[in-house]
């Protein structure tokens, strides 16, 4: 009877640890941030520091 409610525990226990929950997919309107426009936009600007 031991074994048994063992047995019965520990694929409980391993069932619900194999899956994990699914993450929700984001809402929103989406971006490509790796374009070729993005880095044309941006290739021209300097950073000015002050002496």
């Amino acid at each position: 009877m031991k074994t048994l409610f063992l047995i019965i525990t520990t694929s409980l226990l391993l069932s619900a640890c194999s899956s994990p929950p699914q993450p929700n997919e984001p809402k929103g309107k989406w971006y490509q941030i790796n374009s070729s426009h993005y880095y044309e936009e941006n290739a021209n600007k300097t950073i000015t520091t002050k002496p």
